[in-house]
């Protein structure tokens, strides 16, 4: 384990233990599929999108981090979501300057997803892509683009819905990428 790596899960530990316990329940979560909490701040005044908080997750088995942060959804709810890339138990703790978003923790068990049609996340292998398909199992992943000049017609502020249903035959089509220039 690297010194930052380190530094930070120590750093998270410490701060954890130092802070009162506002505990979540504890879900269970497929691999590759969002988990999704939300918390109420009825308290917080000025503008709900300038007020961060983030949520550090640490996978157990592994220690590997994931820190995300939490979103506003309206009516005094900020809400955050995690995808599970690993198998296992995923501990997580919030930070905030915000007293009702800070120290939120709790845990999340990834297991395996039973769809056989979920993929992971677009990662590489040296210098070519490859899709996550298991925990510990990737598969190459060729692009298949669509390419033309641009149109402004495909803007997505000035195309009408017919323009976009002509947009989407390339995907229809077998393109994974349209790129317009």
């Amino acid at each position: 384990m690297n010194k930052y790596k380190s530094a930070l899960i120590l750093t998270f530990l410490l701060f954890f233990l130092t802070q009162p316990i506002k505990s979540q329940d504890k879900k269970e979560g497929q691999l590759f599929e969002y988990v999704e909490w939300s918390v109420t701040n009825s308290s917080f005044s000025g503008n709900p999108f300038d007020l961060i908080s983030n949520v550090t997750f640490i996978h157990q088995p592994t220690n590997k981090v994931i820190t995300t942060q939490m979103f506003y959804d309206g009516n005094n709810t900020w809400k955050f979501r995690f995808t599970g890339t690993r198998l296992g138990l995923w501990k997580y703790y919030s930070v905030s300057s915000d007293e009702e978003l800070n120290g939120i923790n709790g845990e999340v068990n990834i297991i395996e997803n039973t769809s056989t049609n979920k993929y992971g996340f677009l990662t590489n292998v040296g210098n070519k892509f490859a899709i996550q398909i298991s925990e510990n199992k990737l598969k190459g992943f060729l692009f298949n683009v669509y390419m033309n000049g641009y149109e402004e017609r495909f803007s997505f502020r000035n195309g009408t819905k017919n323009d976009f249903r002509l947009y989407k035959q390339a995907i229809k089509n077998g393109c994974s990428v349209i790129f317009l220039k």
